[in-house]
C-alpha cells in the first residue's frame, strides 16, 4: 500500500486567455478544477493504475471542502486532516497567442505545531508495516524544514520505506535517513548550492549520499534528458520517449506515482524507473492539469527505449 502525505494540498485551477499581458482585463475561458498537491497527485496516479493507496492531506475552509468533494468524485481513498487555515488554490494560465504557460503557486496556509503533530499521528495510524510512505510537494508555512525528517524517522519506526519528492527539507531528511530521494536537477542544484553537470556530477553526488547511508536510492530527473537512478549496485539512465506534449503540469508527480507503483509491486528500482518515465510522458499527452490515463501509460511503455548504464 502506498500512503502519500500532502501537508500543503491545493486545488489546481486551469484556464486559458487570448493573451497574457499587464494593464488590461484578461478575459479567461471557463476554468477546470482538479485536486492537487504532490502526494495527492501521486495517489491519483497509483489509483488510476490499479494499486492500493491512501492520500493523507490537510484541508481547511471552503476550498478545503471543495477539495474533499473533488477527491470523492474521483474515487480516491483519502484521509483529511482538518486545519484552521484556508486551503490554497494554484492558478495555471495558458497564453493562447504564444503557447506559454503561467503558473501562479500560493504558499498555503500557516500550519500550527499542533496541526503538524496531528498530521503525523494520523500518518502513524494509517501506515502498515512493509508499505511505502511518500512525502511529496511543498511544506506550508509554520511546519519548518525538519518536518519531512520527522516523517522519515517515524516511517522507520513503523517499518515502512520513506520516499521524498520535495524541494523542501531535503538536507534535514538526508540527515535523518530515508529510503529514496527524488529531485529534479534544478531543485538539486539549489539544495547543493552549486552547479552540477548532467549526468556525471549528479551521479557522483547521489553515490556520495548512498555511501554515507543517507538513503538507498536517488532518482534525479532532467526534463528531456530523462531520469538518472543510482543505488549501491546500479547507476542507470533512461531517456523519455518523444510524445506530443499538451501540458507538462503534473508530470513530476506522475513520475513519482509510477515509481512508487513499481516499487510497491516488488520491482527492482531500475525496473520501476521504466514505469515512472512512462507515467510522466503519458501525463504530458493529456491537456491542462489532467494526469495520465492507463491506456496511454501502456502505449508509452511499449515504445520505451532501453535503460542505459552510465
Amino acid at each position: 500500500m502506498v500512503l502519500t502525505l500532502t501537508p500543503n494540498s491545493t486545488i489546481d485551477v486551469w484556464t486559458t486567455a487570448p493573451q497574457v499581458r499587464s494593464g488590461i482585463k484578461l478575459r479567461c475561458a471557463s476554468p477546470q478544477y482538479d485536486p492537487g498537491g504532490g502526494g495527492i497527485n501521486v495517489s491519483r496516479v497509483v489509483h488510476r493504475l490499479g494499486a492500493d493507496t491512501i492520500a493523507l492531506f490537510t484541508a481547511g475552509g471552503a476550498v478545503g471542502e471543495e477539495l474533499v468533494a473533488l477527491l470523492e468524485a474521483e474515487g480516491i481513498p483519502a484521509e483529511r486532516q482538518q486545519i484552521a487555515g484556508q486551503t490554497r488554490e494554484s492558478l495555471h494560465v495558458l497564453d493562447e497567442s504564444t503557447g506559454q504557460l503561467f503558473r501562479f503557486v500560493m504558499p498555503g496556509p500557516v500550519l500550527t505545531e499542533m496541526e503538524g503533530n496531528a498530521f503525523l499521528e494520523r500518518m502513524e495510524h494509517l501506515a502498515r508495516p512493509g508499505g511505502l510512505i511518500v512525502g511529496s510537494g511543498s511544506l506550508p508555512p509554520g511546519l519548518g524544514e525538519a518536518f519531512w525528517a520527522r516523517a522519515a524517522t517515524l516511517a522507520k519506526k513503523l517499518e515502512c520505506r520513506f520516499l521524498l519528492d520535495s524541494a523542501h527539507g531535503v538536507t534535514e531528511t538526508l540527515g535523518s535517513g530515508l529510503y529514496l530521494l527524488r529531485q529534479n536537477l534544478d531543485e538539486l542544484r539549489h539544495v547543493v548550492g552549486t552547479e552540477l553537470s548532467w549526468p556525471d556530477d549528479a551521479a557522483a553526488w547521489s553515490r556520495e549520499q548512498i555511501a554515507r547511508g543517507a538513503c538507498e536510492v536517488v532518482v534525479i530527473t532532467s526534463g528531456a534528458n530523462g531520469a538518472l537512478l543510482v543505488t549501491k549496485e546500479d547507476r542507470v539512465r533512461l531517456a523519455p520517449p518523444k510524445v506530443e506534449t499538451k501540458s507538462a503540469v503534473g508530470a513530476g508527480d506522475s513520475f513519482m506515482g509510477g515509481l512508487c507503483l513499481g516499487l510497491a509491486k516488488g520491482e527492482a528500482p531500475h525496473d520501476a524507473l521504466r514505469l515512472a518515465v512512462a507515467t510522466a510522458a503519458a501525463t504530458m499527452i493529456t491537456p491542462a492539469t489532467e494526469l495520465c490515463l492507463k491506456e496511454d501509460v501502456d502505449h508509452v511503455l511499449a515504445a520505451m527505449g532501453a535503460i542505459e548504464t552510465v
